[in-house]
């Protein structure tokens, strides 16, 4: 019997795992950034601080809210609570507004009620900062008029979801304050992409 010859069983080395990809998102939660995830967005904390920065340096100490309901509304109500009192401001009310048009109306005269109030109290609001958009903001903006708040002693508040075409055709909203981009820089690329592709570039484009 010829001899036996052991073979001996190598270990097989792991293989690498697969490298990580980075990925660009354009979420406004700065939760999901980290871990090669980068952001290339305008997060609502630094919007929402820069406008009611803004309107504290500029005199407006009590302030009023209506915030749309949901994920990002709940990212917004904290940003704006620690907006107001990063900025030593006060936050006289608050109230939350579905997407829908019939649903707005309550919020709305909730926050007339709590104007009044705080003008018979002597801590008259200031500014209503209501961080709506193109989709909602249109419906909301004119049931203010029709709730007698007056625009022109409470300052109306936005963030950059105001940055839309045509916004100024809502007669209320004229003379708020927003946080944007320089228009002008945005006016050159379209120019440059509608010579490039014979089409108007979507506004996320930039």
């Amino acid at each position: 019997i010829g001899p036996i010859f052991a073979k001996e069983v190598a270990a097989v080395a792991p293989v690498a795992s697969a490298a990580k990809v980075p990925v660009i998102a354009f979420s406004s939660d700065p939760s999901v950034a980290g871990n090669g995830t980068y952001l290339l967005s305008f997060l609502a904390g630094q919007d929402v601080a820069r406008v009611i920065s803004h309107a504290t340096a500029n005199g407006k100490r009590n302030f009023a809210a209506l915030i749309p309901e949901g994920p990002y509304g709940r990212v917004l109500d904290g940003a704006f609570k620690e907006a107001v009192q990063t900025a030593g401001g006060r936050i006289i009310a608050q109230h939350t507004f579905p997407g829908d048009a019939n649903g707005m109306l309550e919020p709305v005269r909730k926050i007339k009620e709590a104007i009044e109030q705080a003008r018979g109290s002597g801590t008259p609001i200031d500014a209503l900062f209501m961080p709506a958009g193109q989709d909602s903001l249109p419906t909301l903006a004119p049931l203010l008029p029709v709730n007698n708040i007056d625009a022109r002693s409470i300052k109306l508040l936005g963030t950059s979801d105001w940055d839309f075409a045509n916004i100024g055709r809502e007669e209320v909203l004229n003379g708020g304050w927003y946080p944007a981009p320089d228009p002008r820089g945005w006016n050159e690329f379209v120019q440059r992409y509608s010579a490039a592709y014979k089409a108007t570039p979507p506004r996320l484009a930039s």
